[in-house]
This record gives structure tokens, C-alpha cells and sequence, in this order.
């Protein structure tokens, strides 16, 4: 059975942790930025979370984030501009926006 995060994108969390490398953000409130493709080791999975006041991204297991119950509106909004315009990208009028290779510089007389 293949793993799965168990936390989605845009997820209001606390970070609740000790460990010395979070211990400084332990308390603070942000949302799931992003998340490892794959488990760890031990088939848990990576957060990189936004940590609001500090304006920041850090990396956090998932035992060190507690959700909050609610997702950040803001970013869920984003996420889906961001993804309407690169549907626009994806239409045949991009292969009109290929660049085209250099000619030749050099004029013969």
C-alpha cells in the first residue's frame, strides 16, 4: 500500500514541537506549504510549513504540526489563480511562443 500524507495542502496548523531544530517556531501558527514527494524512512512525510509572523518556510515532520480545523482561504484562493493561468499554458497557442532558433549572424558578401 503506498503512503499518503496525512496533512493537505493549505492546512492551518500549530507547530508543536521541541526538537532544537523547530524548537524556535514551537507554539507558532502557519499553513502546509508543501509536502515530500515521498515518505521518510519510517513512512512519515515531510511539511514545509509557512510560519505566518516570521513570514518564513520551515521543514517539519508530521508529528510536530497539530491542525487547527480550518485552511487558510488566502492561499486556497492563490492556488487556484496560479492554476488558471497556467491552464492557459497549456493550450496549442503555446507552441507559437516557442522560440525559435538563431540564424546564422554572419553575412557572407
Amino acid at each position: 500500500m503506498t503512503a499518503k500524507p496525512s496533512l493537505p495542502f493549505h492546512l492551518k496548523v500549530r507547530v508543536r514541537s521541541k526538537e532544537l531544530a523547530t524548537r524556535e517556531i514551537d507554539g507558532r501558527f502557519g499553513y502546509v506549504a508543501g509536502i515530500t514527494e515521498t515518505p521518510d524512512d519510517d513512512g512519515r512525510f515531510e511539511y514545509g510549513i509557512f510560519i505566518y509572523d516570521l513570514a518564513r518556510v520551515w521543514m517539519c515532520s508530521e508529528d510536530e504540526c497539530e491542525s487547527v480545523g480550518e485552511f487558510d482561504s488566502e492561499t486556497v484562493k492563490r492556488s487556484e489563480e496560479q492554476a488558471k493561468r497556467l491552464a492557459q499554458w497549456e493550450s496549442p497557442q503555446v507552441d507559437s511562443l516557442a522560440p525559435t532558433p538563431k540564424l546564422n549572424a554572419r553575412s557572407d558578401p
